[in-house]
């Protein structure tokens, strides 16, 4: 069931074309471009076109944030551990 919910996490992060809200809410930090490497929980990253974010646990839950007005999307780890692979 979580490797079913982990594959829909990384195939809409795909879907939904990846890239930067630009914003950040709730007091959390915004991380921008930076090199690829481990996430740290509870902090938002911005994604971009052919970025990738691997499941390095399986108990790792990742949110999503997309606007459908923008082409960007943000993520934040909830739980677990994952990894951005960046596309440069």
């Amino acid at each position: 069931m979580m490797t079913n919910i982990s594959i829909a996490i990384i195939a809409s992060i795909f879907l939904i074309g990846c890239g930067s809200s630009g914003g950040s809410s709730g007091g959390s930090e915004l991380i921008g471009s930076e090199d690829s490497g481990k996430i740290d929980i509870n902090k938002i990253y911005a994604m971009h076109p052919g970025d990738k974010v691997l499941k390095d646990s399986d108990d790792a839950i990742i949110e999503i944030t997309h606007s459908n007005n923008r082409p960007d999307s943000t993520i934040k780890l909830l739980s677990g551990e994952a990894t951005i692979i960046r596309f440069n």
